[in-house]
């Protein structure tokens, strides 16, 4: 029969033995897991990119077939603002995504 310290001993090991096995599982669980957040993130970027790709074509579309002058005249003006009121109405519903689109059509 072992000794109250041998078997002390005994538990003290296979605690520690099951300890790295946990310790080693988790880190990697943990590695699967950045690297799905990194595989999904990656396809998220992707998809914006196309999105956002696809809208800049359109709004290229929708410049190209504005075909009037620009001009102060208050009657000039109200065109804009109808122009401004169709491009908001094609694109996304984000509005930091319109703001952005509308800046860029004023400084281009």
């Amino acid at each position: 029969m072992l000794s109250c310290r041998a078997t002390c001993i005994e538990k003290r090991k296979e605690q520690t033995d099951r300890l790295d096995y946990v310790t080693t599982q988790l880190k990697l669980l943990t590695g699967e897991c950045k690297e799905k957040i990194k595989d999904t993130a990656e396809q998220a970027e992707t998809k914006v990119s196309a999105a956002m790709t696809d809208e800049i074509r359109k709004l290229s579309l929708l410049v190209d077939q504005f075909d009037r002058s620009f001009h102060s005249d208050p009657l000039v003006v109200k065109v804009y603002k109808e122009v401004r009121k169709n491009i908001s109405h094609f694109l996304p519903s984000s509005r930091r995504l319109k703001d952005f689109y509308m800046v860029s059509i004023l400084y281009v």
